[in-house]
């Protein structure tokens, strides 16, 4: 990733981070989702923010236009951010099924209406 991209996006969490989060932790809500952000001609970006039980905060960026999402903790205490898991999303996307409980989309196409 070009690291005008990586600094875009890096600036985008850190937008999102002071954003979401409140001035009081009682006003914080269990989930937060933004709108989508342009970040560019090629890029949209959304960000999903979530409070875990734990008290960290999950904040998960996907890019629609790259397929692929990231997913960061906020830890309560210092604030630090630490990248929990990064993935592409094409293979994902491209399974017929996964965890799937009957009828399967197999099982359903060999039945004839």
């Amino acid at each position: 990733m070009p690291s005008w991209k990586l600094a875009g996006l890096l600036a985008l969490l850190v937008f999102a981070f002071w954003t979401v989060i409140p001035s009081s932790p009682s006003a914080l809500s269990q989930t937060q989702a933004s709108n989508p952000v342009s970040g560019g001609t090629d890029a949209d970006v959304q960000v999903v923010s979530t409070l875990l039980p734990t008290g960290t905060q999950q904040i998960v960026v996907v890019d629609t236009s790259q397929r692929a999402m990231a997913v960061y903790h906020v830890d309560p205490a210092d604030g630090k951010i630490q990248l929990k898991s990064v993935r592409q999303l094409d293979w994902d996307l491209k399974m017929e099924h996964f965890n799937g409980q009957a009828p399967l989309p197999s099982e359903l196409r060999e039945v004839s209406p």
